[in-house]
């Protein structure tokens, strides 16, 4: 059964190089990601958002290569009260994403707020473990091949930085 969706993936490449997509064309990126069942294409995103949830309320980050890093800021002391250790010890830290130059070239990392985007540049990021993220792991929980799984998201987030350098340009 895995080598029946391996193929079908190997299927649809196929197709969409041979309609005149490629790589570096949007339409083709598109076409490729609309060849696919929307109910995994969904779901397939879901386990993905999960995954990088489930990393932050460990206290861990996530990196995935050619898109970014799903991290937290420095750590901040507060040395107000001083002799309440738990005033004292507080560590407060903000969830932030930092681009890839991969990604797209010219975004530049920040912390989303609901005032919008504040632009941040991470200084150290010593205490702060970062999982790299693993798509064997994710494709089993959809119940897909990895190269189906890693196709379907390596296509929207590319799909996603075209449409910011769009914008940007």
């Amino acid at each position: 059964m895995e080598i029946n969706k391996a193929s079908k993936t190997n299927e649809i490449l196929s197709e969409t190089l041979r309609q005149g997509g490629n790589a570096y064309n949007h339409i083709g990126r598109e076409h490729l990601i609309k060849n696919f069942d929307e109910i995994i294409i969904n779901k397939c995103w879901e386990v993905f958002s999960q995954y990088i949830s489930k990393n932050y309320q460990m206290g861990k980050g996530t990196y995935i290569p050619k898109f970014g890093s799903f991290t937290f800021t420095n750590i901040e002391y507060s040395l107000e009260g001083t002799t309440n250790q738990f005033d004292r010890d507080i560590k407060s830290r903000k969830p932030v994403f930092l681009a890839s130059s991969d990604f797209v070239e010219f975004l530049r990392p920040g912390i989303y707020t609901t005032q919008g985007v504040i632009r941040y540049t991470q200084k150290q990021n010593n205490s702060i473990s970062l999982i790299k993220v693993n798509y064997t792991e994710l494709a089993m929980a959809v119940n897909i091949s990895k190269v189906e799984y890693f196709t379907i998201i390596e296509n929207i987030i590319k799909y996603m930085g075209e449409k910011i350098n769009k914008v940007i340009v």
